[in-house]
């Protein structure tokens, strides 16, 4: 059985030495590193001399400063073009840089888009903190 890892940017809701926080305020601060990612790609229509063109979609979030993004690979596979809007609606292309089947995960990279990249990877989330996740499934936005 396959299982799909489904990527989004977790953060936690609260600490024992903060107690509740905005979460408002962490939304507006990592959205800019989230990513709706756009793929069209050439599917049969029943004919297989006639082929259509499909959107699909999903989500994924920048990794570094230099414009990595990482997805799902069911969400890029068999792409044609490869794109992803900002939160601010901009598109850009994309290319695949690599991919793992297995792991069902797949690194992009925009050179034209900039943002930074907010991962916090010294924190750690404990059982029974909240957190929340930010994504785009099926490109539904942000």
């Amino acid at each position: 059985m396959k299982i799909h890892i489904l990527l989004a940017l977790l953060y936690t809701l609260s600490t024992a030495s903060e107690g509740l926080i905005n979460i408002s305020e962490h939304v507006k601060s990592l959205l800019p590193s989230v990513v709706k990612i756009k793929v069209q790609k050439n599917e049969s229509n029943g004919d297989e001399t006639e082929l259509t063109a499909t959107d699909s979609g999903g989500s994924g979030f920048v990794i570094n400063n230099q414009s990595y993004i990482i997805t799902n690979t069911h969400v890029i596979n068999n792409a044609k073009k490869i794109s992803i809007i900002d939160y601010h609606n901009n598109e850009y292309s994309a290319v695949l840089v690599g991919k793992d089947d297995k792991s069902d995960i797949a690194v992009l990279q925009s050179t034209n888009f900039h943002t930074d990249a907010i991962l916090e990877t010294t924190y750690s989330v404990s059982v029974g903190e909240g957190i929340f996740a930010i994504g785009s499934p099926f490109s539904l936005g942000h």
